[in-house]
């Protein structure tokens, strides 16, 4: 065996930090935080929803956590157990565990439960923190441990105090993940503070991170490209922008979010950057500085597809579970040259060898097994010394230290530039939209099932990687079973994205002329979507669409699974649904007027149950259609409910709103009393205000990247404000009357009481029309207020108490929505009309008040041919 390059030849080994530490003496991922904390304490840290949590905040919560949890007896080294959805919670426990000297374990609360158990039995944390969905979890932890709850209430109304005096060491547990066992359970990967510090670090120096970042935490917090989400805008002054529980699965969701919410950092995986740009209005995101790719191979075709769609920073990220997060990135660009998108060049203090079968390197351009060196590496798998030592290895190099290496059985190729090119895999672990599956652990749970003799699980691709899927091959005894009681059984044991969604029963499988199972062959066999059950049963009689909504949906349905017959009456996931076709259903659905929600299809399955929740909302019995107005366009009256009413100023001159999380942004009017004010949504109360000087008629307002605009009414004046602060941070002049004013497709757009919208430069006062706006045919005059979202822009008509909803490509009005019954007694004059809208990123839902109305109405809009309300 030929020795191996010395460690600093393998991989970029400058191991200095940015405060001049070394890396064995560093800080451990918590203390970077609270350093932080010390110098940003008023910066916002965590946003969800409607609430926001300052770095000061953040860390007086964290502090009296950690403190509840060493007095139940956590000690360092400990695990805590995490079973919590994505929350400012969780986002509290993450840093409390981690202060009171403990590792955290995450435990996803959708996993199903013998999965949960199975892992709470195997990695036996000392404490295990759920929330109130979850209480019947307590009696699930070993003896001696305990369950906790996060209280906010009383680690708000707490005293200050420093946090609890434990021993922080770089060497200790950070975080256990369990991810898919080739042996038929998972496996417990144990990471330290000391590898994490260093990518943490090492990603602020290199992207730039800092105070102007918004980073959108979307990935489950079960999986280690969630750990740097947290944490990276947590050490750097940034924002942790918090996605919705499940809505991570949704494109739609997610690029809204992103275009409104002026995220600035982006991480995906290459099968959701496919339905991303399939979905449409990823041109939009303009706040992002970075979309970072990760997960699963990374196509050429996708690369330029997104860079033809966007002109962002696209990197390539590339790293196992067993070491810490990443340790190859690449910056995406157009290359013919190269075979695949590279996966990068090795990040500091990583050794990167490629060695042949014999243990020896291979040259330049040949391809071998990848091999991992240097500070990143997990301690190894928990309670598991033999699995350990297997693929944990240690060599000696030329220069006679020996090097501790991670076995990655990935085949890769250096290049003679230093970039590395992944080529395939040395055993049957594979990616399936970014998750890593064991088919070993598929195929043993699949054996446990009454009569299956032996089983083989393949990956199949029927069109690229969203629609990549498991097929199970099943070989029977003489037991009788069926396909969806095999269903059944692996979703009671296995996470959902481990699920087969093609089987297939078989008297015997094929094998080579050593005996063993032929994958290769049955890799290629195309198996049925549809569930087959065994020879002799009587098919199952397919249930037709009863109304126009199921009619709709089941052509969505049709598109996103393939399926030739479509029953109403199948459930989603049995039909062979995953996520990636989840999110392609809604996006179909939504094209056939139709909208559906992740949370929709997850709990109700199937077409039937879907499209009567649809019905129900929106009070069209399933039949109706959009009446034929004007020139013969399709112009839907709305319904609308009123969701909650919040407390407003009487007397308050209302002329715009922006809503973000819990803060509405308010301009009002009037000479002489015009401001731009910052209001608590839940209590009416004014956190924030800025005047205007007494020449200045306030008018709309919006809220992009982190900056709020003003516009002014005849004097031509957009005002810019810093909008955590309302700091004035300049005015630029542009010509004509100002009326409305919105965020839409990654600028602004504003009114000025005509039928026209405009765009209008932040920079240097410039307007164009975007286009007219009609109604009929006919144009529609009077738009004042304004707020976008979706495609869709939302203005309202002066002076009636009237709300369009305009398509945001074409100008043209879809549907109208009279909110004249909400108009308060006391505001009945002919100028207390309606007078401002914000559509809510948070609900979907919008919201409106009037000049001297003493009300704001959350408002849900709905599919009528009613004016019903």
């Amino acid at each position: 065996m030929a020795l191996l390059p010395c460690l600093s030849e393998a991989g970029h080994f400058s191991e200095a930090l940015p405060n001049g530490e070394t890396l064995k003496r560093t800080a451990t991922v918590h203390e970077l935080f609270a350093r932080q904390a010390e110098r940003t304490p008023d910066v916002i840290a965590v946003h969800y929803q409607r609430e926001r949590l300052t770095y000061a905040q953040l860390e007086a919560e964290a502090n009296r956590f950690a403190h509840q949890l060493v007095a139940n007896g956590v000690a360092p080294g400990d695990l805590v157990g995490l079973m919590l959805p994505r929350s400012t919670e969780l986002v509290v426990a993450l840093i409390g565990i981690l202060k009171a000297g403990a590792g955290y374990l995450p435990i996803d609360p959708t996993t199903p439960a013998l999965r949960r158990a199975a892992i709470i039995r195997d990695a036996r944390p000392a404490a295990l923190v759920i929330d109130h969905a979850n209480a019947a979890w307590s009696d699930a932890v070993p003896q001696h441990s305990v369950t906790l709850h996060v209280d906010r209430e009383s680690l708000q109304a707490g005293p200050a105090v420093p946090p609890p005096l434990v021993r922080h060491r770089a060497d200790g547990t950070m975080y256990v993940l369990y991810t898919s066992g080739s042996t038929g359970q998972p496996k417990g990967v144990v990471l330290e503070h000391g590898g994490i510090v260093n990518i943490l670090t090492w990603m602020v120096r290199e992207y730039g991170f800092s105070e102007r970042d918004r980073v959108l935490q979307k990935t489950p917090f079960t999986f280690d490209a969630s750990v740097w989400e947290f944490f990276v805008p947590l050490i750097s002054g940034g924002t942790l922008v918090l996605v919705e529980p499940e809505m991570h699965r949704d494109p739609a969701y997610l690029v809204e979010t992103v275009a409104t919410m002026g995220i600035t950092t982006l991480q995906v995986v290459p099968s959701m950057l496919q339905l991303l740009i399939e979905q449409g209005g990823l041109e939009r995101c303009r706040s992002l500085r970075h979309l970072f790719c990760g997960g699963e191979s990374l196509s050429h075709q996708l690369q330029d597809a997104f860079l033809r769609t966007l002109p962002v920073p696209l990197y390539n990220l590339y790293g196992p579970t067993e070491a810490s997060i990443q340790v190859m990135t690449w910056a995406c660009q157009p290359d013919t040259s190269r075979d695949h998108v590279p996966i990068g060049r090795p990040i500091d203090n990583v050794g990167v060898y490629v060695l042949d079968g014999s243990g020896c390197p291979v040259e330049d351009g040949a391809a071998g097994e990848l091999y991992l060196g240097g500070v990143a590496l997990a301690r190894g798998y928990l309670g598991d010394r033999k699995l350990t030592d297997a693929s944990f290895v240690t060599r000696t190099d030329a220069c006679g230290k020996p090097i501790r290496l991670y076995r990655t059985r990935d085949i890769v190729r250096r290049h003679w530039d230093g970039v590395f090119e992944f080529v395939g895999r040395a055993d049957e672990q594979i990616k399936l939209r970014g998750h890593r599956v064991e088919v070993g652990e598929v195929e043993a749970c699949l054996r446990e099932f009454p009569g299956v003799r032996q089983a083989a699980v393949v990956l199949q691709d029927s069109d690229g990687a969203a629609s990549e899927h498991l097929a199970a091959h099943i070989e029977t005894g003489d037991g009788q079973m069926t396909i969806p009681d095999l269903q059944k059984w692996l979703a009671d044991r296995l996470p959902e994205y481990m699920l087969p969604s093609r089987f297939r029963l078989l008297g015997s499988l094929p094998r080579t002329a050593h005996g063993k199972v032929d994958k290769k062959q049955l890799a290629y066999v195309p198996v049925p979507l549809t569930a087959q059950e065994p020879p002799g049963a009587k098919a199952a009689r397919t249930e037709g669409p009863l109304t126009h909504t199921e009619q709709l949906l089941g052509d969505a349905w049709h598109r996103a699974l393939g399926v030739r017959a479509v029953d109403m009456e199948q459930d989603f996931f049995s039909a062979g649904g995953n996520s990636a076709a989840g999110a392609t259903f809604i996006t179909q659905a939504a094209c056939r007027g139709v909208p559906v929600t992740l949370r929709q299809l997850f709990k109700l399955r199937t077409i039937r149950a879907i499209a009567a929740d649809c019905d129900a909302a929106t009070g069209a019995g399933g039949r109706s259609a959009p009446t034929s107005l004007g020139s013969g366009e399709r112009v839907l009256r709305r319904a609308y409910r009123v969701e909650r009413q919040f407390p407003h100023d009487p007397g308050a001159f209302t002329q715009g709103l922006v809503a973000r999380g819990q803060v509405l942004y308010e301009s009002t009017g009037g000479r002489g009393q015009s401001e731009v004010r910052a209001v608590d949504l839940a209590s009416g109360r004014i956190l924030r205000r800025h005047r205007l000087e007494d020449r200045y008629f306030g008018e709309g307002v919006a809220e992009l990247g982190g900056m709020l605009y003003q516009l002014t009414y005849q004097e031509g004046t957009l005002f810019i404000y810093d909008s955590e602060s309302l700091t004035p941070l300049g005015a630029v002049s542009y010509e004509s009357e100002g009326w409305g004013l919105a965020a839409h497709d990654g600028g602004l757009i504003m009114s000025d009481g005509s039928s026209k919208l405009y765009t209008l430069s932040p920079e240097t006062g410039q307007r164009e029309v975007l286009f007219e706006v009609t109604d009929g045919g006919r144009p529609l005059s009077g738009l004042n207020d304004l707020d976008a979202a979706g495609g869709l822009i939302y203005a309202n008509v002066y002076p009636t108490d009237q709300i369009v909803i305009i398509d945001g490509r074409t100008g043209t009005v879809v549907s109208s929505v009279d909110l004249g019954a909400l108009r308060p007694a006391s505001a009945r004059d002919e100028g207390s009309v309606l007078n401002g809208i914000a559509h809510d990123p948070s609900t979907g839902r919008l919201l409106v008040t009037g000049k001297r109305w003493d009300r704001v109405y959350e408002v849900a809009l709905h599919q009528s041919t009613s004016a019903a309300s």
